[in-house]
């Protein structure tokens, strides 16, 4: 006798699997008829039947129930394996050359990294890598930045912080054909207007400009007067 619930084995019957712990009482009416000697062999009835399978199905269903638990494992596994797989993105240079930031030609490199980077570890990785090949790579520090000269903070067009797969699915491209810049800051913030180095602008009043233009004439007729006086003296 079998228990129609986990397929345990048992001799004897009891009211609950000792294994599973569910009732075994619709095999009541087959325990007692198999330990009544003599007693002539009841004619099944067809619904109790139904209602309990055989040990054969219950192997069948826990088999079919193993498969479909080993494919929802497997295909979660190959997802988080698919997303921690590095993929190689492309990394260059870019300084200001007279009024523009441009990508230096030449110094641009393949770059291995993770799916899930963030700006800042991104920008690290970028400047290590610029330096293992390009030796006078000038001292940092530097900034991040996008094809069209924008830091790297946001993914573009809205307000999430950047993520490289995020990057990728907005534009559409592969991760072998992303691109993206490391620039001076120095440079970035010149070509940006916010050096410090700016010559300091002076902004006065069109009042004040007339009264200095004045001033400066009178003192030249009053310089050219004494000039004058001073020859006729002679």
């Amino acid at each position: 006798m079998f228990c129609p619930f986990c397929g345990v084995g048992f001799s004897l019957f009891t009211p609950f699997c000792a294994s599973c712990g569910r009732s075994l009482e619709l095999l009541r009416d087959q325990a007692e008829g198999s330990d009544s000697p003599g007693t002539s062999k009841q004619t099944e009835n067809p619904e109790q039947k139904q209602t309990c399978p055989s040990y054969k199905q219950f192997m069948e269903y826990r088999k079919s129930k193993s498969k479909e638990r080993q494919a929802f494992s497997c295909g979660v596994k190959l997802k988080l394996k698919q997303q921690s797989k590095p993929v190689k993105i492309n990394i260059g240079i870019m300084v200001s050359q007279q009024t523009d930031l441009k990508p230096l030609r030449g110094k641009t490199l393949p770059l291995f990294i993770s799916p899930e980077i963030t700006a800042p570890d991104l920008l690290k990785q970028a400047v290590e890598k610029m330096r293992t090949f390009h030796r006078d790579l000038e001292e940092g520090p530097y900034v991040l930045l996008y094809p069209d000269c924008t830091e790297v903070i946001n993914v573009p067009g809205t307000e999430r912080p950047f993520r490289l797969a995020d990057y990728k699915e907005e534009i559409g491209k592969n991760y072998n054909r992303i691109s993206l810049f490391i620039c001076p800051e120095s440079h970035f913030k010149q070509e940006d207007g916010t050096s410090d180095s700016d010559p300091e602008i002076v902004i006065t009043s069109r009042s004040t400009a007339e009264f200095n233009q004045a001033d400066t004439l009178t003192c030249s007729r009053t310089f050219i007067y004494h000039t004058a006086i001073s020859d006729c003296n002679i």
